[in-house]
């Protein structure tokens, strides 16, 4: 656990999350001195697959998603306490992989 302390007395740490799913994205914020979930967030986001064998999503839609989660999140802690931010995705290559035009640029 960690436990800091300033002359004003203890001071809050915490430690921000952002696990990028198949699905969605999850943001998560922490308690470093408790390891208590101090706020949360989820937002799911489109697949394409109406081509058989094929699951597309668009880059731009990640990005909304994660943004959308990470305010929805902080809503419910003070941002000026984060010290540190994690992040997590899919091992499969293909999730770092975009060529063409994205969806949303063609709408």
């Amino acid at each position: 656990r960690l436990r800091l302390h300033t002359a004003a007395g203890p001071l809050t740490v915490l430690l921000a999350g952002l696990d990028l799913g198949t699905t969605g994205v999850k943001a998560v914020v922490v308690d470093a001195g408790t390891g208590g979930t101090v706020a949360r967030a989820h937002r799911d986001y489109p697949s394409d697959t109406t081509r058989p064998g094929r699951h597309e999503q668009d880059p731009a839609d990640w990005w909304t998603a994660a943004v959308s989660a990470v305010r929805a999140a902080l809503t419910g802690a003070d941002p000026g306490a984060i010290a540190a931010v994690g992040l997590s995705r899919p091992t499969t290559p293909s999730r770092c992989t975009t060529t063409g035009t994205p969806r949303s640029a063609r709408r």
